[in-house]
């Protein structure tokens, strides 16, 4: 008799949003998988599978949120856990991709803090990563192994489609942000303007990448008077990376 180890899908979570990871739960029609994790009173953060992963695609769910730093830590060891436990194949999803805003070296003697995260990543054993809206899709780059980059800008579109009264949208961000910005307008037909000289990094940006006229977008003259200024670090999406 030949015996063929059934795979099957286990995804399990970790402590950064609970919330969330019980709706994705919810929406998947799977129950989240039993492990238990806890934290020594020295910080040490500690993990164990209530249930036989052996054979299993896991999926382990973790938002680097506050506290970051502990929150990648325990999807970490909860990777090296579920690869110790004989799991077929290991999916970090992380809806916040941590130091993701570290992809560069703008200056010299900086890191590259969303590198070394990747290779964290892929040491622990990893086989596969799925997060929402990098802060540069470069950041697929830093893995040797496939990438699911997701978005939820038609989500937050349809939302302010909806939500927003038209009008054009003054904003003081980075040239990343702007460009992320120019499909986020095409998306939901609402203007949004750079003014020049408001960029808050190294490069330069031209205010038309992101403020469509007022014809094309059908906005009255009396619209046109409304402005919202919205300073933003380094990307227009505050939710995600």
């Amino acid at each position: 008799m030949e015996v063929v180890t059934k795979k099957n899908l286990i995804l399990v979570a970790g402590r950064g949003h609970p919330e969330l990871s019980s709706e994705v739960a919810q929406h998947l029609h799977v129950p989240l998988g039993e492990v238990m994790l806890s934290t020594f009173a020295n910080g040490e953060i500690y993990c164990r599978y209530g249930e036989n992963i052996r054979g299993a695609d896991v999926f382990v769910f973790q938002s680097h949120a506050d506290a970051i730093n502990d929150r990648l830590m325990e999807q970490l060891i909860m990777i090296d856990a579920a690869k110790r436990a004989s799991a077929k194949r290991i999916t970090a999803v992380s809806p916040f991709y941590g130091y993701s805003r570290q992809d560069r070296k703008a200056e010299g003697r900086e890191p590259i803090t969303a590198r070394l995260v990747a290779d964290m990543l892929t040491c622990a054993g990893a086989d596969r990563v799925v997060t929402v809206d990098l802060h540069t899709g470069q950041i697929q780059g830093f893995f040797d192994f496939p990438v699911d980059h997701l978005t939820a800008v038609p989500v937050l579109v349809d939302y302010l489609a909806s939500s927003l009264p038209s009008g054009v949208a003054n904003l003081r961000c980075s040239s990343l942000a702007a460009i992320s910005l120019n499909s986020f307008s095409r998306r939901s037909r609402i203007g949004f303007g750079v003014p020049f000289g408001t960029c808050t990094d190294h490069h330069a940006i031209r205010s038309e990448l992101v403020m469509p006229t007022s014809a094309a977008l059908g906005i009255s003259g009396s619209a046109l008077k409304r402005s919202l200024d919205v300073v933003a670090s380094a990307r227009i999406l505050p939710a995600f990376n």
